[in-house]
């Protein structure tokens, strides 16, 4: 109840107003911006703003900093068969390969990486 009347009196502390924040309102939108435009990953955009990758994906799916532009476009969410079919185009490696990998619990760059085969010896006959 009290907690209501807080939020609903406007007493709740948010964002910069919170003395532990590590972002600012223009990082937060600019992080959004990033989530959506930029080809970067959550640990790219998060050691650009020396944070945890956790933060920004907070960030991006809105769990912190809600209050702030609530409006703007957000990350379309994909599918685990869309996200396998892109990364599959994108490394050239097939998506029952990238699955197999999974399964055995591999990822990262380990998910896309070319099987690497011995060269094959050449035999010759001696006679």
């Amino acid at each position: 109840m009290n907690q209501a009347d807080k939020v609903a009196k406007g007493r709740q502390l948010r964002g910069e107003q919170i003395h532990s924040a590590k972002l600012t309102e223009a990082d937060v939108r600019e992080i959004r911006r990033l989530c959506v435009e930029a080809d970067m990953t959550l640990q790219e955009i998060g050691d650009r703003f020396s944070v945890d990758m956790q933060t920004i994906a907070s960030v991006r799916a809105y769990r912190t900093w809600k209050h702030l532009d609530p409006d703007l476009p957000r990350l379309k969410k994909r599918t685990m068969g869309e996200r396998l079919r892109e990364l599959s185009a994108s490394s050239g490696v097939s998506v029952s390969t990238i699955e197999a990998r999974r399964a055995r619990g591999l990822t990262g760059d380990a998910l896309i990486a070319p099987k690497h085969r011995a060269p094959r010896k050449e035999y010759t006959r001696q006679g």
